[in-house]
Protein backbone atom coordinates (compact mmCIF):
# COMPACT_ATOMS: atom_id res chain seq x y z
CA UNK A 1 0.00 0.00 0.00
CA UNK A 2 1.53 3.02 -0.59
CA UNK A 3 2.01 6.07 1.64
CA UNK A 4 0.31 9.66 0.89
CA UNK A 5 2.84 11.96 -0.19
CA UNK A 6 3.56 14.96 2.06
CA UNK A 7 3.78 18.08 1.62
CA UNK A 8 6.98 19.78 2.18
CA UNK A 9 6.59 21.49 4.90
CA UNK A 10 5.04 18.77 6.84
CA UNK A 11 7.29 16.27 5.64
CA UNK A 12 9.87 18.70 6.91
CA UNK A 13 8.06 18.70 10.22
CA UNK A 14 7.84 14.53 10.69
CA UNK A 15 11.48 14.29 10.56
CA UNK A 16 12.32 16.89 13.37
CA UNK A 17 9.77 15.05 15.31
CA UNK A 18 7.21 18.01 15.82
CA UNK A 19 4.15 16.75 14.36
CA UNK A 20 3.17 13.48 16.55
CA UNK A 21 0.02 11.76 17.95
CA UNK A 22 -1.19 12.79 21.09
CA UNK A 23 -3.04 10.21 23.01
CA UNK A 24 -6.82 10.89 22.84
CA UNK A 25 -7.43 11.95 26.22
CA UNK A 26 -3.97 14.02 25.76
CA UNK A 27 -6.09 15.83 22.81
CA UNK A 28 -9.50 16.18 24.96
CA UNK A 29 -7.79 17.81 27.73
CA UNK A 30 -5.78 20.61 25.05
CA UNK A 31 -9.58 21.15 23.55
CA UNK A 32 -11.17 21.69 27.05
CA UNK A 33 -8.31 24.64 28.01
CA UNK A 34 -9.36 26.18 24.61
CA UNK A 35 -13.18 25.69 25.95
CA UNK A 36 -12.33 27.20 29.26
CA UNK A 37 -10.96 30.64 27.74
CA UNK A 38 -13.20 33.62 29.27
CA UNK A 39 -15.29 36.33 28.31
CA UNK A 40 -12.20 38.42 29.50
CA UNK A 41 -9.25 36.76 27.94
CA UNK A 42 -8.99 34.53 31.12
CA UNK A 43 -7.52 31.35 30.53
CA UNK A 44 -5.35 33.11 26.93
CA UNK A 45 -2.06 31.91 28.22
CA UNK A 46 -3.19 28.22 28.87
CA UNK A 47 -4.87 28.18 25.24
CA UNK A 48 -2.15 29.29 23.68
CA UNK A 49 -0.14 26.42 24.57
CA UNK A 50 -2.78 23.99 23.97
CA UNK A 51 -3.30 25.63 20.67
CA UNK A 52 0.43 24.86 19.89
CA UNK A 53 0.09 20.99 21.17
CA UNK A 54 -3.54 20.77 19.11
CA UNK A 55 -2.18 22.46 15.88
CA UNK A 56 1.02 19.68 15.73
CA UNK A 57 -1.54 16.88 15.34
CA UNK A 58 -2.77 15.18 12.54
CA UNK A 59 -6.36 15.54 10.54
CA UNK A 60 -8.05 13.01 12.92
CA UNK A 61 -8.07 15.99 15.56
CA UNK A 62 -10.43 18.02 13.39
CA UNK A 63 -13.60 16.55 13.99
CA UNK A 64 -13.27 16.54 18.25
CA UNK A 65 -12.41 19.96 17.36
CA UNK A 66 -15.51 20.57 15.49
CA UNK A 67 -18.04 18.78 18.16
CA UNK A 68 -16.31 20.97 20.65
CA UNK A 69 -17.53 24.09 18.94
CA UNK A 70 -21.16 23.02 20.29
CA UNK A 71 -20.19 23.76 23.80
CA UNK A 72 -17.77 26.64 23.13
CA UNK A 73 -18.85 31.07 23.93
CA UNK A 74 -17.37 33.39 21.11
CA UNK A 75 -13.96 33.42 22.58
CA UNK A 76 -13.44 29.75 22.81
CA UNK A 77 -15.13 29.59 19.36
CA UNK A 78 -12.36 31.91 17.88
CA UNK A 79 -9.15 29.69 19.00
CA UNK A 80 -10.81 26.43 18.48
CA UNK A 81 -11.72 27.55 14.66
CA UNK A 82 -8.26 28.97 13.89
CA UNK A 83 -7.27 25.20 14.97
CA UNK A 84 -9.43 23.56 12.53
CA UNK A 85 -8.57 26.21 9.67
CA UNK A 86 -4.59 25.76 10.93
CA UNK A 87 -4.79 22.06 10.64
CA UNK A 88 -6.53 21.99 7.69
CA UNK A 89 -3.91 24.09 5.78
CA UNK A 90 -1.15 22.12 7.10
CA UNK A 91 -2.60 18.40 6.64
CA UNK A 92 -2.06 16.85 2.97
CA UNK A 93 -4.14 14.22 3.67
CA UNK A 94 -8.00 14.83 4.79
CA UNK A 95 -10.10 13.65 7.27
CA UNK A 96 -12.45 10.98 7.04
CA UNK A 97 -14.73 11.84 4.57
CA UNK A 98 -17.69 9.76 5.54
CA UNK A 99 -17.61 11.16 9.51
CA UNK A 100 -17.38 14.54 7.78
CA UNK A 101 -20.21 14.32 5.61
CA UNK A 102 -22.21 12.60 8.60
CA UNK A 103 -21.32 15.33 11.05
CA UNK A 104 -22.76 17.89 8.92
CA UNK A 105 -26.15 15.82 8.56
CA UNK A 106 -26.25 16.02 12.26
CA UNK A 107 -28.21 19.11 12.69
CA UNK A 108 -27.70 18.32 16.36
CA UNK A 109 -24.57 20.50 15.79
CA UNK A 110 -23.53 24.06 16.57
CA UNK A 111 -24.67 25.97 13.12
CA UNK A 112 -20.97 27.16 13.11
CA UNK A 113 -19.43 23.90 13.35
CA UNK A 114 -21.13 22.46 10.74
CA UNK A 115 -21.12 25.17 8.41
CA UNK A 116 -17.37 25.06 9.21
CA UNK A 117 -17.22 21.25 8.50
CA UNK A 118 -19.30 22.09 4.67
CA UNK A 119 -16.67 24.36 4.11
CA UNK A 120 -13.57 21.73 4.83
CA UNK A 121 -16.09 19.29 2.65
CA UNK A 122 -15.33 21.46 -0.16
CA UNK A 123 -11.91 22.45 0.51
CA UNK A 124 -11.37 17.86 -0.08
CA UNK A 125 -14.55 17.20 -1.82
CA UNK A 126 -16.10 19.94 -3.77
CA UNK A 127 -18.55 17.80 -5.75
CA UNK A 128 -19.92 16.36 -2.32
CA UNK A 129 -19.90 19.72 -1.05
CA UNK A 130 -22.49 20.90 -4.46
CA UNK A 131 -24.61 17.74 -3.65
CA UNK A 132 -25.11 18.38 -0.23
CA UNK A 133 -26.44 21.98 -1.11
CA UNK A 134 -30.38 21.23 -1.80
CA UNK A 135 -30.56 19.58 1.54
CA UNK A 136 -30.13 22.63 3.28
CA UNK A 137 -33.47 24.86 2.29
CA UNK A 138 -34.93 24.23 5.69
CA UNK A 139 -31.45 24.38 7.75
CA UNK A 140 -31.53 25.67 11.56
CA UNK A 141 -28.26 26.79 10.12
CA UNK A 142 -28.75 29.95 8.56
CA UNK A 143 -26.16 30.39 6.79
CA UNK A 144 -26.04 26.78 5.16
CA UNK A 145 -29.56 27.38 4.14
CA UNK A 146 -28.61 30.80 2.57
CA UNK A 147 -26.54 28.02 0.11
CA UNK A 148 -29.28 26.27 -0.56
CA UNK A 149 -31.86 29.32 -1.43
CA UNK A 150 -29.13 31.04 -3.74
CA UNK A 151 -28.91 27.61 -5.57
CA UNK A 152 -33.21 27.76 -5.94
CA UNK A 153 -32.60 31.33 -7.52
CA UNK A 154 -30.18 30.17 -9.74
CA UNK A 155 -32.17 27.17 -11.29
CA UNK A 156 -35.25 30.12 -10.91
CA UNK A 157 -33.27 32.41 -13.39
CA UNK A 158 -32.08 29.54 -15.93
CA UNK A 159 -35.94 27.98 -16.24
CA UNK A 160 -37.18 31.60 -16.70
CA UNK A 161 -34.55 32.43 -18.99
CA UNK A 162 -35.45 29.12 -21.01
CA UNK A 163 -39.00 29.86 -21.33
CA UNK A 164 -40.45 27.48 -18.44
CA UNK A 165 -44.46 28.60 -17.72
CA UNK A 166 -45.09 31.32 -15.66
CA UNK A 167 -46.98 29.10 -12.66
CA UNK A 168 -43.88 26.74 -12.80
CA UNK A 169 -42.07 30.15 -11.67
CA UNK A 170 -43.82 31.13 -9.20
CA UNK A 171 -44.72 28.12 -7.80
CA UNK A 172 -40.72 27.47 -7.78
CA UNK A 173 -40.04 31.15 -6.12
CA UNK A 174 -42.99 30.51 -3.76
CA UNK A 175 -41.24 27.65 -2.43
CA UNK A 176 -38.08 29.38 -1.89
CA UNK A 177 -39.08 31.93 -0.24
CA UNK A 178 -40.96 30.12 1.99
CA UNK A 179 -37.49 28.46 3.22
CA UNK A 180 -35.56 31.69 2.66
CA UNK A 181 -34.62 34.43 6.14
CA UNK A 182 -31.70 36.24 4.59
CA UNK A 183 -33.51 39.89 3.79
CA UNK A 184 -31.63 40.37 0.81
CA UNK A 185 -33.08 37.01 -0.75
CA UNK A 186 -36.55 37.40 0.63
CA UNK A 187 -36.33 40.24 -1.57
CA UNK A 188 -35.32 39.73 -5.01
CA UNK A 189 -37.91 36.70 -4.29
CA UNK A 190 -40.64 38.94 -3.51
CA UNK A 191 -40.02 41.39 -6.40
CA UNK A 192 -40.12 38.03 -8.68
CA UNK A 193 -43.55 37.19 -7.69
CA UNK A 194 -44.61 40.74 -7.87
CA UNK A 195 -43.30 40.90 -11.25
CA UNK A 196 -45.71 37.57 -11.67
CA UNK A 197 -48.46 39.06 -10.28
CA UNK A 198 -48.36 37.32 -6.78
CA UNK A 199 -48.32 39.44 -3.63
CA UNK A 200 -46.14 39.00 -0.75
CA UNK A 201 -46.64 39.93 2.56
CA UNK A 202 -43.22 40.69 3.59
CA UNK A 203 -44.09 41.84 7.39
CA UNK A 204 -45.89 38.16 7.86
CA UNK A 205 -43.27 36.72 6.64
CA UNK A 206 -40.50 38.20 8.55
CA UNK A 207 -42.96 37.94 11.40
CA UNK A 208 -42.80 41.89 12.21
CA UNK A 209 -45.98 42.88 14.73
CA UNK A 210 -48.01 45.65 13.69
CA UNK A 211 -50.64 46.52 15.81
CA UNK A 212 -49.48 48.24 18.60
CA UNK A 213 -51.02 50.30 21.97
CA UNK A 214 -48.80 53.47 22.95
CA UNK A 215 -48.48 55.25 25.27
CA UNK A 216 -46.43 58.90 25.65
CA UNK A 217 -44.37 61.04 25.76
CA UNK A 218 -42.85 60.68 29.37
CA UNK A 219 -39.38 62.67 29.81
CA UNK A 220 -36.38 62.07 29.12
CA UNK A 221 -34.66 65.52 29.56
CA UNK A 222 -30.88 64.73 29.68
CA UNK A 223 -31.24 61.39 28.86
CA UNK A 224 -32.88 60.72 32.56
CA UNK A 225 -35.53 58.65 31.56
CA UNK A 226 -34.20 55.21 30.69
CA UNK A 227 -33.37 53.94 33.74
CA UNK A 228 -36.50 55.34 35.44
CA UNK A 229 -39.43 52.91 35.44
CA UNK A 230 -42.59 54.85 34.21
CA UNK A 231 -45.95 53.63 35.02
CA UNK A 232 -45.97 51.08 31.92
CA UNK A 233 -43.18 48.92 33.48
CA UNK A 234 -44.73 48.39 36.70
CA UNK A 235 -48.33 47.55 35.44
CA UNK A 236 -49.94 47.26 31.73
CA UNK A 237 -53.31 48.86 32.13
CA UNK A 238 -54.71 49.74 28.47
CA UNK A 239 -57.31 51.87 30.59
CA UNK A 240 -55.29 54.12 32.64
CA UNK A 241 -53.91 57.59 32.58
CA UNK A 242 -50.88 59.13 33.47
CA UNK A 243 -48.75 62.47 34.27
CA UNK A 244 -46.91 62.41 31.07
CA UNK A 245 -44.10 64.91 30.16
CA UNK A 246 -46.35 67.83 28.48
CA UNK A 247 -49.74 66.21 30.30
CA UNK A 248 -51.87 63.28 30.60
CA UNK A 249 -50.87 60.21 28.77
CA UNK A 250 -53.37 57.65 28.13
CA UNK A 251 -52.95 54.41 26.10
CA UNK A 252 -53.49 54.58 21.86
CA UNK A 253 -54.50 52.31 19.08
CA UNK A 254 -51.61 52.16 16.24
CA UNK A 255 -51.43 50.29 13.31
CA UNK A 256 -48.43 50.68 10.77
CA UNK A 257 -48.75 49.53 7.07
CA UNK A 258 -45.35 49.32 6.16
CA UNK A 259 -43.72 46.19 4.98
CA UNK A 260 -40.32 46.05 7.68
CA UNK A 261 -43.16 47.29 10.53
CA UNK A 262 -41.43 50.29 11.30
CA UNK A 263 -43.59 52.06 14.22
CA UNK A 264 -42.90 56.07 13.63
CA UNK A 265 -43.35 57.48 17.13
CA UNK A 266 -43.16 61.07 16.05
CA UNK A 267 -45.98 60.31 13.79
CA UNK A 268 -48.28 58.33 15.61
CA UNK A 269 -47.42 60.75 19.29
CA UNK A 270 -46.14 64.04 17.18
CA UNK A 271 -42.53 65.01 17.13
CA UNK A 272 -41.27 65.22 21.02
CA UNK A 273 -37.40 65.34 22.04
CA UNK A 274 -36.11 64.04 25.21
CA UNK A 275 -38.79 61.83 25.60
CA UNK A 276 -40.10 58.36 26.38
CA UNK A 277 -42.52 56.14 24.38
CA UNK A 278 -43.67 52.73 25.25
CA UNK A 279 -45.39 50.04 22.77
CA UNK A 280 -47.55 47.31 23.50
CA UNK A 281 -48.45 44.34 21.65
CA UNK A 282 -50.95 41.66 23.09
CA UNK A 283 -49.44 37.93 21.40
CA UNK A 284 -51.39 34.76 20.94
CA UNK A 285 -49.68 31.48 21.05
CA UNK A 286 -50.96 27.94 20.45
CA UNK A 287 -48.32 26.20 22.85
CA UNK A 288 -45.40 27.37 25.10
CA UNK A 289 -42.48 27.72 22.98
CA UNK A 290 -38.79 29.46 23.14
CA UNK A 291 -38.80 32.78 20.41
CA UNK A 292 -36.42 35.25 19.62
CA UNK A 293 -37.87 38.61 20.27
CA UNK A 294 -35.62 40.39 17.39
CA UNK A 295 -35.82 44.80 17.83
CA UNK A 296 -34.34 47.30 15.21
CA UNK A 297 -33.83 50.93 16.42
CA UNK A 298 -31.77 54.17 16.19
CA UNK A 299 -33.18 55.67 19.72
CA UNK A 300 -32.45 53.21 23.24
CA UNK A 301 -34.52 50.49 24.05
CA UNK A 302 -35.87 48.20 26.53
CA UNK A 303 -37.73 45.14 25.78
CA UNK A 304 -39.65 42.84 27.53
CA UNK A 305 -41.29 39.22 27.22
CA UNK A 306 -44.47 38.96 29.79
CA UNK A 307 -42.74 41.90 32.33
CA UNK A 308 -38.79 39.88 31.83
CA UNK A 309 -36.61 42.04 30.49
CA UNK A 310 -35.30 40.21 27.43
CA UNK A 311 -32.79 43.67 26.21
CA UNK A 312 -31.35 46.90 27.74
CA UNK A 313 -29.77 49.27 25.21
CA UNK A 314 -28.75 52.61 26.14
CA UNK A 315 -27.45 53.63 22.28
CA UNK A 316 -28.94 56.94 20.35
CA UNK A 317 -28.48 56.81 16.77
CA UNK A 318 -26.60 53.97 16.10
CA UNK A 319 -27.90 53.12 12.96
CA UNK A 320 -31.12 50.49 12.20
CA UNK A 321 -29.44 47.49 10.81
CA UNK A 322 -32.13 44.42 10.71
CA UNK A 323 -32.12 42.49 13.92
CA UNK A 324 -30.27 45.19 15.80
CA UNK A 325 -30.68 43.43 19.12
CA UNK A 326 -31.84 40.06 19.58
CA UNK A 327 -33.79 38.54 23.10
CA UNK A 328 -34.36 35.53 23.82
CA UNK A 329 -37.89 34.20 25.69
CA UNK A 330 -40.43 32.32 26.29
CA UNK A 331 -44.31 32.41 25.03
CA UNK A 332 -46.32 31.31 27.25
CA UNK A 333 -49.52 29.14 25.50
CA UNK A 334 -52.21 32.01 25.21
CA UNK A 335 -51.87 35.30 26.04
CA UNK A 336 -48.71 37.38 25.90
CA UNK A 337 -47.46 40.70 26.21
CA UNK A 338 -44.36 42.06 24.53
CA UNK A 339 -43.42 45.72 26.17
CA UNK A 340 -40.91 48.37 24.12
CA UNK A 341 -39.64 51.36 25.61
CA UNK A 342 -38.19 53.94 23.03
CA UNK A 343 -36.17 57.00 24.17
CA UNK A 344 -35.10 59.75 22.24
CA UNK A 345 -32.66 62.64 23.02
CA UNK A 346 -32.40 66.07 22.15
CA UNK A 347 -29.57 66.44 19.48
CA UNK A 348 -30.64 68.53 16.94
CA UNK A 349 -29.35 67.03 13.54
CA UNK A 350 -31.22 66.05 11.00
CA UNK A 351 -30.41 62.50 11.16
CA UNK A 352 -30.79 62.33 14.61
CA UNK A 353 -34.40 63.02 14.29
CA UNK A 354 -36.18 59.52 14.04
CA UNK A 355 -38.30 58.08 16.85
CA UNK A 356 -38.99 54.62 15.74
CA UNK A 357 -38.56 51.15 16.58
CA UNK A 358 -39.46 47.73 14.88
CA UNK A 359 -39.76 44.21 16.15
CA UNK A 360 -40.47 40.52 14.89
CA UNK A 361 -41.49 37.23 16.83
CA UNK A 362 -39.49 34.69 15.29
CA UNK A 363 -37.59 31.36 15.80
CA UNK A 364 -33.76 30.75 15.99
CA UNK A 365 -33.39 31.04 12.15
CA UNK A 366 -35.53 34.14 12.27
CA UNK A 367 -38.68 32.02 10.66
CA UNK A 368 -42.07 33.85 11.44
CA UNK A 369 -43.80 33.12 14.68
CA UNK A 370 -47.28 34.59 14.07
CA UNK A 371 -50.01 35.62 16.64
CA UNK A 372 -52.60 32.86 16.13
CA UNK A 373 -55.43 35.76 16.21
CA UNK A 374 -53.17 38.06 13.36
CA UNK A 375 -55.36 38.71 10.52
Amino acid sequence: MRTPRLSGCVAWLVLVGLVWAAPPQKTQQWIETLLAVGGRGQGNVEAARAWEQLVRQGPETILPLLEALDRAEPLAANWIRSAVETLADRTSQPPNQKALVEFIRQRRHAPRARRLAWELLGRWWPQKAQAMIPSFADDPSVELRREAIALRIEQLRQKEKAGAPRQELIRLAQAALHHARDEDQVRLLADKLSQWGQKVDLARHFGYILRWKLIGPFDNTNKKGFPIPYPPEREIDFSATYQGKVGPVRWIDYTTTEANGRVDLNKALGKHMGAVAYAAAIFYSDRDQEVDIRVTSDCAVKFWLNGKLLGSYEVYHAGQRTDQYIGRGQLRRGKNIILVKCCQNEQTEPWAQGWQFRLRVCDRTGGAILSTDRP
